[in-house]
């Protein structure tokens, strides 16, 4: 599986630095068993550094898709590293721009892409989340024609990657894309306290877009 990674560059101290750059590199290392800086030509994967500090929203806007345009038909799995909030994230992304991201994704690609939004809140909204940043994203990557694309994200604040609160919005074929999305464990469900565990020690909570019966099964044999 072709995977990309953003995150904010190391000149962005606190979580740019002690957060999101090390979750980055050990999700690469997951998904392709390399962890060079850069692009790794073999397996057309790669830990891709964004300029956050002092740059304007639209300068982070364009540096990810320059890079996005630059590696089109190379991926299929992308991972966003960052602060986020319901409506937008750290990369210069919100509801009035998501359109453009979601046709950058699509462009080219040879697989509906499954995207991971490592950013707190994206996946807030009414309804299950509808309204939110990453319901929009599902939809407006269904609208660009991956209507089987799948976008996971955060509810709430918490830790990049061990937070438990996680919705998967799923094309599910649709040409409009859905309302809402749904937990991928729900909270204070009979998989809860597993899941929980699971992302705080594992490796688990980098195969999230294996879709909501293989964790659950994986949960289980737990």
């Amino acid at each position: 599986m072709s995977t990309i990674a953003f995150y904010p560059n190391k000149a962005a101290k606190g979580d740019g630095f002690n957060v999101f750059y090390p979750e980055a590199k050990k999700y690469i290392q997951f998904h392709a068993g390399v962890g060079a800086y850069g692009i790794d030509a073999m397996r057309m994967t790669g830990i891709v550094p964004v300029t956050e500090k002092r740059a304007a929203m639209a300068a982070r806007r364009r540096q990810v898709l320059d890079k996005l345009k630059e590696l089109r038909t190379q991926y299929n799995t992308v991972a966003f590293f960052c602060h986020g909030w319901r409506t937008g994230m750290q990369f210069g992304f919100d509801l009035s721009t998501v359109k453009v991201l979601a046709k950058e994704l699509v462009t080219g690609a040879e697989f509906d892409p499954q995207v991971t939004l490592y950013s707190c809140s994206c996946g807030a909204g009414d309804n299950d989340g509808d309204g939110g940043f990453a319901d929009a994203l599902r939809d407006e990557l269904c609208k660009a024609g991956a209507e089987h694309s799948i976008v996971v994200a955060h509810t709430t604040a918490g830790h990049a990657t061990s937070n438990p609160y996680v919705r998967m919005f799923e094309g599910q074929g649709s040409p409009v894309g859905g309302t809402g999305g749904s937990w991928i464990v729900a909270p204070k469900s009979e998989l809860w306290d597993k899941w929980r565990k699971a992302l705080s020690s594992t490796t688990l909570r980098f195969e999230l877009t294996d879709g909501v019966e293989q964790i659950h099964r994986t949960l289980l044999a737990k």
